[in-house]
């Protein structure tokens, strides 16, 4: 299961692969906004309350100019820490050309932290 909410929840179960489609807008004209080739856009997945902890850091590289980034995360990225039984909540942002010039695009803001809900995996009929 992959879903994003209108408050940009990202809802995910261990081990199933995700595709998310990055955009935004320009602050100054209020249009989409247009990534230039060599833009580095990244995720990065932390711990409940702490930004310190990284649990996941995607980072993809635009090939050309583009309005839209796609980024994909494979089933082995998404099998974050050890096998749950309930859905655990972790913490996310979205940045672009991360360094001294970066620009957070989703993340921690007046509306409080976004959401990466990972939810159980189910088993793969492995047993003996």
């Amino acid at each position: 299961m992959f879903k994003i909410d209108e408050d940009k929840t990202i809802h995910l179960t261990r081990g199933d692969m995700a595709q998310l489609e990055i955009s935004t807008k320009d602050p100054a004209t209020g249009s989409d906004h247009t990534f230039k080739k060599d833009d580095k856009v990244r995720l990065t997945v932390c711990e409940k309350g702490d930004y310190g902890k990284v649990v996941l850091r995607k980072e993809v590289v635009v090939s050309g100019e583009t309005t839209v980034v796609d980024m994909v995360l494979d089933g082995n990225e998404t099998k974050i820490g050890d096998i749950i039984s309930k859905s655990k909540e972790y913490w996310y942002e979205i940045e672009v050309n991360p360094g001294p010039a970066t620009q957070t695009i989703i993340g921690h803001d007046e509306d409080g932290p976004k959401k990466f809900m990972l939810y159980p995996e189910g088993s793969d009929g492995d047993e003996s």
